[in-house]
């Protein structure tokens, strides 16, 4: 009865010490693997600091990719559609363009703007202008120089008393007759002369005999290309038989200067010859001008 009684314990004993030592084998056995576990963790995913700050370095002194979304600006300053959809793989060259492209716009900044053609289409424009009329001017104060017409407006103060200079010198071939008829030898005919012929050889320089605005330049088939001027208190002087005058309507000139030149005749006056046709009238009524010439 008593070995009865201890198998039992026997038994008992032995299964607690097996179960103790599987216990214990298990421990041991989850003890290394957690260690070799954390070793493992440790090695594949160890931080190291000092690398990772020398890389935020370096990342900092190089030029940043840019953010390249929908559209990406080539150097070249067009547009790209092509989406880029990793950043991260853009090239080393395309970087350093496009920090290129970066930097020289920075440097220009918001003062680069482009050219507005149409003012200096309009600077063109005026400064043609100023050349144009520059031009016209010298081309004048040429024609003033050599021709001594183009002159401010005279005084005018012309009267009975005063003195008319002779436009050309030579002979008169028809007097001034408005008391009776004289004889027109190219017509044949006896009739008035309102004004008086002085024989001029063709070629010949015509002056004004006073000071005088021109009223006008005009042609008449007796007397040929003919000037009209205004001398002043209701004076008119009128030349005649001139080719290459050299006023114009408007033209302020004093004593002296040139009209024009002495033309070839009219068919009025073929056989009187070249001559110069001048006639004064007061107020429209004709005057004797050989009664105040000079």
């Amino acid at each position: 009865m008593r070995r009865n009684g201890n198998r039992p314990n026997k038994e008992k004993i032995i299964m607690l010490s097996a179960s103790g030592l599987i216990i214990t084998a298990l421990t041991f056995t989850g003890i290394y693997v957690s260690n070799g576990s954390a070793k493992n963790r440790g090695d594949g995913y160890r931080i190291n600091l000092d690398e990772l700050n020398q890389s935020s370095d370096t990342n900092r002194n190089q030029p940043q990719a840019p953010d390249l979304t929908e559209q990406d600006t080539k150097p070249n300053g067009t547009v790209s559609t092509d989406r880029v959809e990793n950043p991260g793989l853009v090239s080393e060259d395309h970087i350093d363009l496009d920090a290129d492209s970066s930097k020289i716009e920075n440097e220009l900044g918001d003062n680069t703007q482009e050219p507005d053609l149409n003012d200096e289409a309009a600077e063109q424009d005026i400064a043609e202008d100023d050349v144009e009329d520059e031009g016209q001017a010298g081309v004048a104060a040429s024609g003033s120089d050599v021709q001594n017409n183009r002159k401010e407006l005279p005084k005018l103060s012309f009267g009975a008393e005063s003195t008319l200079n002779w436009p050309v010198v030579g002979d008169v071939l028809l007097n001034y007759s408005m008391d009776q008829t004289i004889y027109f030898p190219t017509l044949d005919v006896y009739k008035y002369n309102p004004a008086i012929v002085i024989g001029s050889q063709e070629g010949t320089i015509v002056s004004a005999a006073a000071n005088a605005i021109i009223l006008d330049v005009f042609y008449d088939e007796e007397i040929g290309n003919a000037v009209r001027m205004n001398i002043g208190n209701g004076y008119e002087l009128t030349y005649g038989q001139l080719k290459d005058i050299t006023v114009s309507e408007g033209d302020g000139v004093l004593a002296g200067d040139i009209i024009g030149y002495t033309a070839e005749p009219t068919k009025y006056y073929s056989l009187e010859g070249s001559n110069v046709y001048v006639k004064l009238t007061k107020d429209g009524t004709p005057v004797n001008p050989l009664s105040i010439l000079e």
